[in-house]
């Protein structure tokens, strides 16, 4: 965590020429359980502090896969990839009284279960810094809260924990964006989206769709397909060369989703499984770099009603 330096205050007289406090430079770290009730672990007016020695809000780690040759000196990497991520949270909870600690130490067991059966299960931790900018995680608790009665970890009003999660997923979340690409005419009607969503200005469906991916990590869009569209249509990315064809035409009405995420892929038309409408071979369910690409969206037989959504959630290796 950065350290932010201060200089003195110069001389004169209170009030003049001076801001009327400083700006507050907290970072809020809150936990959002699976029943979906939200923990401020560095709100001490409520009894939650964090302590020096938080671990894992920077990069992930990563394995490197090494090829070696039996005549050439060294090695070459083959592949990188990025390891499950680990949080390491060192809080400290208060209360009033003795009663009060426990009933703490009891809602954060609660929040905390990592299992399903019971109500628990994956969270989500996020991070928000003094500027508004935030970034989210989903993450199982996985240790620290077994408790120790010891004169270093627990008094009769506090007790303190090292809280360890674990993140299947390494990469911090952005606020999440969706895209609108409309048939050839506009119908001059409103969608109002369900915050907080990032919502693009709709443009038309076609060659050279400028996106731009914020963050720096690479993402899986989810694209979703509104009919009438004819058999045929064609979606590529320009910028890497990649592409997939949909064989299937869609009357109006129908609803093609194409999710490309790591362990979600799927290809779905009117909710039921629909592999098999992807031209094969070819057709790949690709991920959008960073930065700036551009899509080729070939297609015929659209009207007013035909829709193109794009979905995709930003993402960056640090909190």
């Amino acid at each position: 965590m950065p350290i932010v330096y201060l200089p003195p205050t110069p001389p004169g007289r209170p009030g003049v020429g001076l801001p009327p406090r400083q700006p507050d430079y907290t970072t809020r770290i809150t936990w959002t359980s699976a029943s979906g009730r939200t923990t401020t672990l560095t709100d001490w007016a409520r009894g939650w502090t964090l302590l020096d020695g938080a671990r894992g809000l920077g990069m992930p780690e990563y394995s490197f896969y090494r090829r070696e040759s039996g005549v050439l000196d060294g090695d070459q990497v083959a592949g990188v990839r990025a390891l499950p991520r680990e949080i390491f949270l060192p809080i400290k909870i208060h209360g009033e009284s003795r009663a009060d600690i426990i009933d703490r130490r009891r809602t954060l067991a609660a929040d905390l279960d990592p299992m399903s059966v019971n109500g628990g299960g994956r969270g989500t931790l996020t991070v928000q810094e003094f500027d508004g900018t935030r970034r989210t995680i989903q993450a199982h608790y996985e240790a620290g809260a077994e408790g120790e009665m010891d004169r270093d970890t627990e008094g009769l009003l506090w007790a303190s924990f090292g809280l360890t999660f674990r993140a299947e997923q390494p990469f911090w979340e952005l606020t999440p964006v969706e895209i609108i690409y409309r048939g050839p005419e506009t119908d001059g009607r409103r969608w109002l989206p369900i915050l907080p969503l990032s919502v693009r200005r709709s443009t038309a469906i076609g060659p050279g769709m400028g996106i731009r991916v914020a963050g720096s990590v690479r993402t899986w869009p989810v694209w979703t397909l509104r009919g009438p569209i004819a058999p045929g249509a064609r979606l590529e990315n320009v910028t890497t060369g990649r592409w997939m064809e949909i064989t299937a035409g869609l009357e109006a009405g129908d609803e093609l989703v194409i999710d490309t995420r790591p362990r979600r892929k799927s290809v779905r038309l009117n909710g039921v499984r629909a592999y098999q409408h992807l031209a094969h071979p070819g057709s790949t369910l690709w991920p959008l770099p960073p930065g700036e690409n551009t899509v080729d969206v070939m297609a015929s037989g659209l009207v007013e009603e035909s829709r193109l959504i794009l979905a995709y959630t930003p993402l960056a290796p640090t909190a």
